[in-house]
């Protein structure tokens, strides 16, 4: 099944590249999750400090750019503080939900010194300021919550059906692929809704043969086990204790 789906993945994004080319698309400054006027403000006054730093090149303007740039990052720190409180008190709302995942998918994208902790409390206690020890720590935390055994797992049963499994028709293929939502980001396996769609019958088939084979043999492509774990503030609690996040898992 690995083999299967390396293979349409890899004919999919080589025929989308061949025939679209490859954008980065426009050059721009795009609004973040944590994004309000008064950061536009000081996100502006800086830009225009440093132009004219470059351009003059004195110690004076040298002296304003660096204070602006301070007064930027005060401003950014309470406003995604704020914003992440804001998410996590009312994280059962479905619209809150869905700005949570976009939040997350953004998070994905931007640099580490924009959204990133830049130092996180380890098991012991001791504050970890270097890049490895950080991701070390996240590590840690995020294995052990995620694989924790609780009361609900051996409450959960279902019945037994014996016999071959159904199989999936492809009527049923068809249906879901007209349902996928379109103009949507790629997740990590590089595929789009639109590149699904555009390959017809042929990928309905594919798609078809995949999934039946997945359901005979028990087994899914390497792809589909891998995710990016990205922590959401709970809005309490220690901003530098690893238990003051949930994590939210990004799959494909």
């Amino acid at each position: 099944m690995n083999e299967h789906w390396q293979q349409m993945k890899c004919i999919m994004i080589e025929t989308a590249q061949d025939i679209c080319g490859m954008s980065k698309g426009p050059h721009r400054h795009k609004e973040t999750w944590w994004w309000n006027e008064e950061v536009a403000e000081a996100v502006r006054e800086n830009k225009i400090k440093c132009g004219k730093w470059k351009k003059e090149n004195t110690k004076k303007v040298r002296k304003e750019y660096k204070k602006s740039r301070q007064n930027a990052k005060k401003v950014i720190s309470p406003a995604k503080e704020k914003k992440q409180k804001e998410c996590a008190n009312d994280s059962n709302d479905s619209e809150c939900q869905n700005e949570i995942f976009r939040m997350a998918k953004q998070m994905v994208k931007e640099e580490p010194y924009i959204t990133g902790l830049n130092c996180i409390k380890g098991a012991s206690g001791k504050v970890i300021v270097d890049d490895k020890g950080i991701k070390d720590s996240w590590k840690e935390y995020m294995e052990k919550l995620m694989n924790e055994q609780n009361e609900r797992d051996h409450k959960i049963s279902a019945g037994v059906k014996e016999g071959p499994a159904d199989g999936i028709r492809i009527s049923e293929v068809t249906a879901v692929l007209k349902k996928l939502k379109r103009h949507k980001a790629r997740g990590l396996s590089g595929l789009v809704a639109e590149m699904i769609q555009a390959t017809g019958d042929i990928g309905t088939r594919w798609i078809l043969d995949l999934c039946n084979g997945i359901v005979k043999e028990g087994c899914i492509p390497k792809d589909w086990k891998s995710s990016v774990v990205l922590p959401i503030y709970k809005g309490k609690g220690d901003t530098k204790e690893c238990g003051s996040y949930r994590g939210i898992k990004l799959l494909l």
